[in-house]
């Protein structure tokens, strides 16, 4: 690589040439390529010597014919009656050009000049007929050769030696949570790019490994797979390390779910099918007093929004995201009655949902004065409707819901056989009808004793708060039950709750089957002894799975003719405590 070099005056102003056939000038401000030379062949070595000779070409065409020039001017006809040129002075052709005149032409053309060196200034020296003139800045700021001594404010140059360049390195972050982001690609002009680390960092080479970018400004071009491409403008000093931070931000899909009259609609969630990062389908639940929604941090591609009663949406999305989206919810409806198919009465409290994959969340009939009635907006085309509630046996039903319409369509649930009393067992927190009793409501089959089953405490109680810190598990025929409806009492020490049943005989096809957990840990009892069958009757160990999940067993010994107890002893190790047990079937 050629050596470079700058010059500037005294004051601090450069000397510039890089255009073709244009005069050398003083610049101020901050250096460019304009204001940076290289040594021609013309040059001693080494350059800067009191005495030596200097040829110097503008960088950006260093391998070209252009030099530091200057043109003759007439002087008259000597003695010998030839015409007299010369160089330099006040008058005309007194102006240095970047030029490529005449090379090898002397006498017509001087792109070589004499160096006087002082310390790190140098005075450009033009020979002329009856004296030396030296470059100088006129009040134009044009460079001719008009001045009469050396290292003077006005023809002494201070040179400095290049690369002139710096390297380039930062992190690359999220703008919102601003935790470093990898794979992002950085690149700037000259070929220089860097891929940032699992640290976010990255530093600028060109295809050889050189990490010394030119001085001056350069645009930085980021650009991620999940995030708007981002450009930073920095300028690069002549030496040392430029350190920056560039902030990216999620490429983001934006919308609004709203009905066919522009009202904000957002019961249920906007679907998102395309190459959102994993490529699967992706969903929203938008806000629901405006209809707002999301998708952050997605690829750029082709996707599909989906949405119960829109018709679908598809969207390209480029590097800028997609904003101002709306799915428009067509005005429509299926609505109906539930009821005891036995009875004909109607049923509150009875759940009915759309069955599917993008269903909208399941509604539960109304209580007086629309008794039974349910209602499910914002679906149509062919459904499957579900229908359940406790003590019923769930029913399906299909229906045809128009785009812009409403359906009606009644359910009839049919109840569940009832065992007969002497041989019938319940699940905790429920009436004799097995409908789930409201909070602090005593339970009329589970029954609270001391630790050796001798001393009865009293009824079970329903506990208010059925999903305490939304650890405990819930069920459609259960509800959680303890001392009192706190869930409050003595810690570290044993309770039995128990279910009284009867048996007239005893089969080898009786069993007893159910899913149970407590807070915080467990055993089963039959007849106070411990059971013979499968699945889980003890919970010797503290574990959330103890009250997260419902955990299943079977029972098949020892039955007994006659009264049988289940017992279920629960020690909390900290309030609340609670037992469950659901799914309780007995066979005889």
């Amino acid at each position: 690589m050629a050596t470079l070099v700058r010059f500037r005056t005294r004051d601090g102003r450069f000397l510039s040439g890089s255009a073709a056939f244009d005069v050398l000038r003083l610049r101020p401000g901050l250096p460019t390529a304009a204001e940076t030379f290289a040594f021609g062949t013309g040059t001693n070595p080494p350059p800067f010597v009191d005495g030596g000779t200097l040829e110097l070409v503008p960088s950006v065409s260093a391998s070209s014919l252009y030099r530091w020039t200057m043109v003759s001017h007439y002087e008259g006809v000597g003695s010998d009656g030839m015409p007299r040129v010369g160089f330099g002075g006040p008058g005309v052709n007194s102006e240095v050009f970047v030029a490529n005149y005449g090379l090898g032409a002397p006498g017509t053309f001087l792109n070589e000049f004499g160096a006087r060196v002082s310390g790190v200034e140098v005075s450009f020296r033009v020979p002329g007929r009856n004296n030396d003139w030296f470059f100088s800045a006129d009040a134009d700021d044009v460079v001719r050769a008009v001045g009469t001594a050396p290292f003077q404010d006005d023809t002494a140059f201070v040179f400095e030696f290049g690369p002139f360049c710096a390297a380039v390195a930062g992190h690359v972050r999220d703008a919102t949570s601003l935790q470093p982001i990898t794979g992002a690609r950085v690149v700037t002009d000259g070929g220089f790019a860097d891929t940032t680390d699992t640290t976010g960092r990255f530093d600028l080479a060109d295809a050889d490994g050189a990490t010394c970018v030119p001085e001056g400004l350069h645009v930085l071009t980021v650009t991620e797979d999940l995030h708007r491409s981002e450009m930073q403008t920095i300028i690069a000093p002549s030496k040392g390390t430029v350190e920056t931070e560039i902030r990216l931000a999620c490429r983001e899909i934006q919308g609004k779910v709203v009905d066919e009259v522009g009202l904000e609609s957002s019961p249920y969630s906007v679907g998102l099918i395309g190459p959102v990062p994993s490529g699967t389908q992706v969903s929203f639940l938008p806000d629901p007093s405006t209809g707002d929604f999301l998708f952050r941090c997605v690829r750029q591609g082709t996707y599909t929004l989906t949405y119960p009663g829109a018709d679908d949406l598809n969207v390209t999305v480029e590097d800028a995201g997609a904003y101002g989206l709306k799915l428009i919810v067509k005005n429509s409806l299926v609505t109906g009655h539930v009821s005891n198919a036995a009875t004909q009465v109607r049923l509150a409290g009875a759940s009915v949902r759309v069955l599917g994959t993008q269903a909208p969340a399941p509604v539960t009939t109304e209580g007086p004065p629309n008794l039974g009635r349910y209602t499910i907006k914002q679906v149509n085309g062919s459904l499957t409707l579900r229908a359940e509630m406790s003590g019923f046996t769930p029913n399906e039903v299909k229906v045809e819901v128009p785009s812009n319409g409403q359906v009606t369509k009644d359910i009839e649930l049919s109840p569940v056989p009832v065992v007969p009393d002497s041989s019938a067992v319940f699940n905790t927190g429920v009436d004799e009808s097995r409908m789930i009793l409201p909070g602090a409501t005593d339970d009329p089959h589970w029954q609270v004793f001391d630790a050796a089953g001798v001393t009865l405490l009293g009824r079970a109680v329903v506990v208010t708060q059925q999903h305490p810190l939304g650890r405990y598990f819930t069920t459609s025929d259960s509800a959680w039950i303890w001392l009192n409806a706190a869930g409050s009492g003595q810690v570290n020490q044993d309770f039995r709750f128990r279910l009284e049943f009867g048996l007239a005989s005893v089969e080898t096809t009786t069993r007893i089957v159910g899913d149970w957990g407590c807070d915080n840990l467990g055993s089963i009892k039959l007849n106070d002894r411990p059971p013979s069958g499968t699945g889980i009757v003890d919970l010797p160990l503290f574990t959330e799975n103890n009250f997260n999940i419902p955990n299943h067993f079977m029972i098949i010994a020892p039955f007994q003719v006659g009264r049988n107890t289940l017992d279920v002893i629960v020690r909390d190790l900290g309030n609340p405590g609670g037992l469950n047990v659901s799914k309780l079937v007995l066979t005889l």
